[in-house]
């Protein structure tokens, strides 16, 4: 069967998979309140640009097999979130 053995667990969980989705998730919003507020003038365009970069690479870089670094980093991106969301005009 091509090596593969029947039985064999998976390295992710299924809600490993979803908490990475949501992960991703969470930095998409983000960096769509980034630039919504640089749209309005509220935050510099190119501070705007900086931190949606530093959001997708950090986002790039995290374990999706880390549990714990998935649910710590979408804890931070919640928290950058409802900054954001705060500063909406």
């Amino acid at each position: 069967m091509g090596g593969l053995m029947v039985g064999e667990p998976s390295a992710w969980r299924a809600n490993d998979v979803v908490a990475y989705d949501g992960l991703r998730e969470a930095a998409n919003a983000a960096i769509a309140l980034l630039l919504r507020l640089s749209t309005t003038g509220t935050i510099d365009e190119s501070e705007a640009i900086a931190a949606s970069a530093e959001i997708r690479q950090s986002v790039l870089g995290i374990d999706g097999f880390d549990r714990a670094e998935v649910d710590s980093h979408r804890t931070l991106l919640d928290e950058r979130i409802a900054d954001l969301i705060s500063r909406l005009p």
